[in-house]
């Protein structure tokens, strides 16, 4: 949590986007949720294949977060 709420303050603002309170509440609430969910997932692969898969879960989880922060800025490229 602690880095999150930083977080969403200076992406926007680097972004160049202007949001509202309740927009910025909504994205530390989905980043909060996102953070419970990686570690509850990665936890279950542990449990099921081993230790090993905490390596391939990370992995899989950075992949997929670049991918949507690239589309990220595809979408504010066609809004500017």
């Amino acid at each position: 949590m602690s880095v999150i709420f930083p977080l969403v303050f200076t992406y926007p603002i680097e972004s160049g986007l202007n949001i509202e309170e309740t927009q910025t509440a909504n994205i530390i609430v989905a980043a909060v949720l996102g953070e419970g969910i990686i570690a509850a997932f990665a936890g279950y692969l542990m449990e099921i294949k081993g230790p090993n898969m905490l390596f391939w879960s990370l992995i899989v989880t950075f992949i997929v977060m670049w991918i949507l922060r690239y589309q990220s800025l595809i979408l504010i490229e066609k809004q500017v």
